[in-house]
């Protein structure tokens, strides 16, 4: 506490103010504000094992992919499965084609999305199948999955065991 003393001919006017401290108020907040800094990076180490476990379940299981034609546009520079999607890379120079799977002498549409990976693009395919099309105009290119059912993914709704799905 600071107590000045002011004759009354000062210009200053007399002026009061007094704070109170609860040191409970102090340490609740500072407890809060700790809390709240410790959920943040709990919910931070949590979304980074997570992400490294996705990463980790998309490593390369099956190698085994053989092409048949002569379409160089479209065919993939590598192929590899990971027991439950297959990764079909293309360099910048390759035009992307559609996908289909061939079962029984038809051909299926195979859902699929794009990913760049360094300097390619890559076709991720949403399942492993036996045999594939790739087609773009005249060009076709015949993919053969002579790995197919070596490799198993662990049955689940996620590509890791570590990784839980949670629908809300």
């Amino acid at each position: 506490m600071e107590l000045n003393v002011i004759d009354d001919k000062s210009a200053q006017q007399p002026a009061f103010q007094v704070s109170y401290r609860y040191p409970g108020e102090a340490r609740d907040k500072a407890s809060r504000e700790s809390a709240a800094r410790q959920r943040e990076w709990t919910q931070k180490q949590e979304q980074a094992r997570v992400q490294k476990s996705l990463v980790a379940a998309q490593v390369p299981r099956n190698w085994d992919y053989w092409m048949r034609g002569n379409a160089s546009s479209i065919a993939p520079d590598f192929a590899y499965d990971d027991g439950r999607f297959t990764f079909l890379g293309f360099s910048p120079q390759k035009d992307i084609p559609s996908v289909f799977r061939y079962l029984d002498g038809k051909e299926q549409v195979v859902n699929s999305s794009v990913q760049k990976k360094g300097n390619f693009t890559v076709l991720v395919i949403q399942e492993t199948a036996t045999h594939l099309v790739l087609r773009s105009g005249y060009a076709v290119i015949g993919l053969e999955n002579r790995g197919f059912g070596k490799v198993q993914a662990a049955d689940g709704s996620t590509v890791s065991p570590q990784v839980e799905r949670v629908e809300k």
